[in-house]
């Protein structure tokens, strides 16, 4: 299978589900972004 074939069906599920639950993806991204955030601060202290 190609990849953008795969990224193409990726891409077109997760709009689905934004479309359905948009809630789910504003906590996805918060969760990443904090994550995120506490990773970089590790990295600059350590």
């Amino acid at each position: 299978m190609e990849w953008g074939l795969v990224i193409a069906i990726l891409t077109l599920l997760a709009g689905i589900v934004v479309f359905l639950r948009p809630r789910i993806i504003a906590y996805i991204i918060g969760i990443y972004l904090i994550i995120t955030g506490i990773l970089g601060i590790i990295n600059h202290v350590l």
